[in-house]
């Protein structure tokens, strides 16, 4: 591994980090993408590649599914997460690889999931029903819509 170190640019005020020389390849700089031509976002890490006939400028759309999921520990608590494969995350969950609350107290089993048309929504979507008290959980897994209804109102009394 590189080591680091730290140097403040007097004309600056701002700080630095110079690299010791190492060896293997090594991803290029802002600056020097924009010397060779490139725009910044060409050659993103993990972008998708442009769609035919579109000018090259379009990014392809996200086709993996979207999916947010409550999981049930051996203690009775919950987990929830987002992914793309609710089968195999569960699986990854069992096997202790997956979040450090479900390695403790698995055995893990999936209660309940719903697919979302993109990550935004499943990411949104996940953060609000973690902020959830246990009682909505429960209503929710268990699909009681009026218990699940009534506890929203009480919220906002």
């Amino acid at each position: 591994m590189a080591s680091h170190s730290t140097r403040v640019d007097s004309r600056l005020g701002a700080r630095s980090r110079e690299a010791e020389p190492t060896t293997g390849p090594r991803r290029m700089t802002l600056s020097e993408r924009m010397d060779a031509g490139e725009s910044p976002l060409d050659h993103a890490r993990g972008d998708p590649e442009p769609v035919e006939g579109s000018k090259g400028k379009t990014p392809a759309p996200v086709t993996a599914p979207c999916f947010v999921y409550i999981l049930k520990c051996s203690d009775g608590s919950f987990y929830v997460g987002s992914t793309s494969d609710v089968a195999e995350r569960e699986r990854i969950h069992n096997e202790g690889h997956g979040a450090a609350h479900t390695a403790a107290h698995g055995p893990v089993r999936l209660v309940y999931s719903e697919a979302h048309e993109s990550w935004p929504a499943a990411r949104k979507r996940e953060a609000q029903l973690k902020r959830w008290t246990r009682a909505k959980k429960d209503a929710l897994v268990a699909r009681d819509r009026s218990t699940l209804h009534d506890l929203a109102r009480r919220r906002r009394g």
